[in-house]
């Protein structure tokens, strides 16, 4: 609980005794302590026993928690979880609709570290075959067990560094399990989050392929068996593959785990759902791509085209200018050739061709060039 996040502890803690209906107050002589002890109490909250003590792991920690459970039905809630205001009404209304069943689980509500919606997770109906394969992933933080008809077997292995919910599922499998479509759980999606990180998720696998084989044990060696035991391996692989896609995308540790799932199990549907997957990405990338170069290339044929309108536009413009002139010249040429057609032009044009020869005519010598003929 430490490594989610001692700062969300205090608002869970608020969340599950305002949902228990708790009456709560501080202890104003008890000095202020930040840790869970500390915080637990300095608020007078009466039914709530409170231990705080070392542990041997997550596992082993449980077990101390259910052991000192009195009330009929068992749930648990951490630091990246809260409870939703009709969690635990609808937790008591399923179970005493169906008293026969072992556990409930139901729907969870993902948020980010600042408490706002993201999407609800809603898994599937009970069945054994799609747990072992991990198809099936019941929420814990979602989960309610009753201790009558769970018996002995509500405990969870202490030798498990994680995923020892997968270890209890399987071993409650053969009881009659109850999915409720309520939502009974709130979950902080944040990076500190074990289920976000990828270098963890090979020890996922290999937890829960040794809950599998504890599991497995209890039943005859036959070829049915073994058969089990070599799809819910492929499953596990598989399912740790589908949860670094959600993460980190299509990278080495995703197409490792796909590998030793199509070893095991090359027929897979879900394998063959993610190689379509991976398939659809790829071409996503490069319609994407295409549609990058599109998009340039669109733009170049705006600019171009608003170029080719400007010059369209300028040459229309010269263009009438033309025709005006061309008209204006035609008008003058009309006028011109009126004036040449016309009897005084001719006059005009008689009186300077006779001036002109009156010019020859009479022209006066030069007295400089005649001197100087004489002095040749």
């Amino acid at each position: 609980m430490a490594q989610l996040g001692i700062a969300w502890l205090l608002s869970s803690l608020y969340f599950f005794v305002s949902r228990m209906g708790w009456p709560f107050s501080p202890k104003r002589s008890a000095p202020w302590r930040p840790r869970p002890i500390g915080i637990l109490n300095w608020w007078c909250i009466p039914n709530l026993s409170v231990v705080s003590e070392s542990d041997k792991g997550v596992g082993d920690a449980r077990n101390r928690a259910v052991r000192r459970c009195r009330g009929e039905i068992v749930g648990s809630i951490d630091a990246d979880n809260m409870l939703p205001p009709d969690a635990l009404r609808c937790a008591v209304e399923t179970f005493r609709q169906h008293p026969e069943c072992a556990a409930i689980y139901g729907s969870v509500n993902v948020i980010d570290q600042e408490g706002n919606f993201l999407s609800c997770f809603q898994p599937s109906a009970f069945d054994p075959f799609r747990l072992m394969q991990c198809e099936l992933v019941p929420p814990l933080a979602s989960s309610f067990f009753s201790k009558q008809v769970c018996g002995a077997e509500l405990h969870f292995n202490p030798d498990l560094e994680n995923c020892e919910d997968f270890d209890l599922w399987l071993r409650l499998s053969h009881l009659p399990i109850v999915r409720s479509d309520a939502v009974l759980n709130a979950t902080r999606l944040s990076p500190k989050s074990m289920s976000q990180n990828t270098d963890r998720y090979e020890i996922f696998c290999q937890n829960k392929i040794r809950a599998l084989e504890s599991y497995l044990r209890r039943y005859h060696q036959d070829n049915l068996i073994r058969s089990v035991y070599r799809f819910s391996v492929a499953g596990i692989y598989l399912w740790a593959a589908e949860s670094i896609s959600g993460i980190e995308g299509e990278g080495p540790r995703f197409t490792d785990f796909c590998r030793r799932a199509a070893e095991l199990d090359a027929t897979s549907r879900r394998l063959e759902n993610l190689q379509r997957k991976v398939e659809y990405g790829r071409i996503q990338a490069e319609y994407q791509h295409v549609h990058a170069e599109y998009e340039r290339v669109h733009a170049e044929y705006e600019r171009v085209q608003a170029e080719y309108n400007r010059l369209h536009a300028e040459f229309h413009s010269v263009q009438n200018n033309f025709q005006v002139a061309r008209h204006e010249g035609a008008q003058l040429r009309f006028q011109l050739a009126a004036i040449e057609n016309s009897r005084g032009w001719r006059m005009v044009l008689k009186y300077r061709s006779l001036r002109d020869r009156v010019k020859r005519l009479f022209k006066a010598p030069d007295p400089d060039k005649q001197a100087s003929e004489r002095s040749h």
